[in-house]
C-alpha cells in the first residue's frame, strides 16, 4: 500500500522499490523513499496493515531462539543504558512502567530489579508473551497499541524500537500522551551515518526512518518535551538514538532548513552502498559454492527475504529448505522455499549453508561448527 507523510501528510517520493517473499505472505513490492516537505524517510509502497499483523503474530522473532532464551549483550547494555537515563532525569528510579513492545519482559525485568513496584507489558506476539511470563515473570497484554481500548496508567511508558514498525506512529504517541504517564522513554534507529549502517538497513519490518530533528518534531507535536537525548553510532548492529521525555505541551515546531535535501542525499547514499554490497554477496556466492548435494540457507527472517530479492544465484532455484532456530518459523514457506528445523535437515558431507543472517551470523557460525567438521561446507556473507 502506498503512504503519506504523517508528520505533513505530503506524498512520498520513492527513490528504490523491489518485490520481497517473506514467510507466509504473498509477494510484496517494497519501496523506501523520502518525504519532501519534511524530510521524513520511510517505507512506500509497504505491506498491507493485516499482513504486517499477521508477520507480528505469527513469524516475528526476538526472543533469543540460538542463545538459549538469553539476552544479547547488546540488550543488556542497551537497557542499563535506558535505566540510568530515567534515573538521572527522575532522580530516582520509575515507580510504574508500561512497555509497548515488550517482547519477552526482559526490559521490564530490568526495571524491576531497579525498584520498580508496577509492570505492564504490551506485545502483538503470543510466543513473546508466553515467554515474557515464564522467564521474567511479566505479565503481557497480547495486542498492539492500537488494538487496546484503553492503556494503563502507569508513571513511565516505555517504546523501545516500536515507533518505527507503526503505520503512524504520531497517533501512537498522542494515544500515549492522553493516557497521561508523566514520562516518556523511546529507542529508535537513528538515520544518520550511513557509513555505518549495516546490509539490510532498509527492511521490511520498519516503515519508518527517524532522525534527531524528525524525531524531536515528532514528539512535539505529540504533547511531549525531550529531557535528554543519547545517540550510539558503535554499540548496536546500526546506530540508535534513546530520548527520554517528559509530558509537556503540544506544538508544531518546522523542519530543519535543509532537511528534505539531506535525508535524500543521505538514502541515496545508502541506496548505492546497498547495491553494491549485494554485488559482492553475489560475486562471493558464485565463487564460493562448489556444486552440493543440498543447498540450505539458515536463518528464515527479513534478510533471507533481502537476499533472494537482490542476490540473483542458479543454486538458489533448487534449495533444499531454509533452516530456523525458531520453531515458531518451522513449517513455513518463504516463497516457494519450506522453512526446516535444523535437526530435521540431517547435514552430511558435501551439503552447502549459507547464512542468511547478518545480527545472528557469528552465533550461526559457532554453533555450526560440528557440521564443518563432518564436511558441510558454511559460506559467510559478511565475516
Amino acid at each position: 500500500m502506498n503512504r503519506s507523510c504523517f508528520l505533513c501528510s505530503a506524498n512520498i517520493e520513492v527513490a528504490d522499490r523491489n518485490e520481497w517473499s517473506l514467510p507466509d505472505l504473498e509477494p510484496l513490492e517494497l519501496g523506501f523513499g523520502h518525504c519532501p516537505q519534511c524530510g521524513l524517510v520511510m517505507q512506500s509502497p509497504s505491506a498491507s496493515s493485516e499482513q504486517m499483523s499477521a508477520w507480528y503474530r505469527d513469524q516475528a522473532v526476538y526472543t533469543s531462539p540460538g542463545r538459549a532464551g538469553q539476552p544479547h549483550p547488546r540488550k543488556v547494555r542497551g537497557t542499563t543504558r535506558l535505566i540510568r537515563a530515567v534515573e538521572h532525569a527522575l532522580g530516582r528510579p520509575a515507580a510504574s512502567v508500561f512497555q509497548i513492545g515488550c517482547s519477552d519482559g526482559y526490559a521490564l525485568s530490568r526495571f524491576r530489579e531497579a525498584g520498580a513496584k508496577t509492570l505492564v507489558g504490551l506485545d502483538p506476539s503470543p510466543a513473546s508473551a508466553a515467554l515474557a511470563l515464564e522467564r521474567n515473570s511479566i505479565e503481557v497484554i497480547n495486542g498492539t497499541i492500537e488494538d487496546q481500548s484503553e492503556l494503563p496508567s502507569c508513571e513511565l511508558f516505555l517504546m523501545t524500537h516500536v515507533l518505527e514498525h507503526l503505520f503512524d506512529p504520531l497517533a501512537a504517541l498522542r494515544r500515549v500522551r492522553e493516557t497521561g504517564p508523566d514520562w516518556l522513554v523511546i529507542e529508535v534507529p537513528l538515520f544518520e551515518r550511513p557509513d555505518s549502517w549495516p546490509p539490510g538497513y532498509l527492511s521490511f519490518e520498519h516503515l519508518n526512518y527517524f532522525t534527531e530533528d524528525s524525531l524531536v518534531r515528532m514528539l512535539a507535536m505529540a504533547g511531549f518535551e525531550v529531557v535528554s537525548l543519547d545517540k550510539q553510532y558503535a554499540d548496536d548492529i546500526y546506530p540508535v538514538v534513546a530520548v527520554v521525555a517528559r509530558a509537556g505541551q503540544a506544538h508544531t515546531p518546522n523542519a530543519q532548513p535543509g532537511e528534505p535535501e539531506r535525508a535524500r542525499a543521505c538514502l541515496q547514499d545508502y541506496l548505492d552502498r546497498e547495491r553494491a554490497t549485494w554485488a559482492r554477496i553475489e560475486n562471493r556466492l558464485r565463487e564460493e559454492i562448489r556444486e552440493p548435494k543440498r543447498l540450505f540457507l539458515f536463518g528464515g527472517g527479513v534478510f533471507a527475504s533481502q537476499l533472494l530479492a537482490n542476490v540473483e544465484h542458479p543454486a538458489f532455484d533448487s534449495l533444499a529448505g531454509i533452516l530456523d532456530s525458531s520453531e515458531q518459523r518451522w513449517g513455513s514457506t518463504l516463497g516457494t522455499h519450506l522453512v526446516l528445523s535444523p535437526a530435521k535437515a540431517s547435514l552430511k558431507d558435501g551439503d552447502c549453508v549459507v547464512i542468511s543472517s547478518f545480527a545472528s551470523e557469528l552465533e550461526i557460525w559457532n554453533a555450526l561448527a560440528p557440521e564443518r567438521e563432518r564436511g558441510v561446507q558454511v559460506i559467510r556473507l559478511h565475516g
